[in-house]
């Protein structure tokens, strides 16, 4: 495990969503957020920096807040 008690496996998945979600713009990030949040649970702010490439994960998490539940 690293430092952030991230382990391989969960390393593993995050860099899976990060592959299915390519791009820097707003959009592809939040599409990898909510795919990491429905697949991995929760997803800390380390995690979403550095396995999803998410450049502020926290105004992606909000955004996400504010566009409201998907189906």
């Amino acid at each position: 495990m690293n430092s952030h008690n991230t382990t391989p496996e969960r390393i593993a998945a995050l860099h899976a969503v990060r592959d299915r979600h390519l791009g820097l713009s707003a959009s592809a990030q939040r599409d990898r957020l909510l795919d990491a949040l429905q697949t991995c649970q929760h997803v800390t702010t380390f995690e979403a920096s550095r396995h999803l490439d998410l450049y502020d994960p926290r105004a992606r998490a909000m955004e996400l807040r504010k566009r409201g539940p998907t189906s």
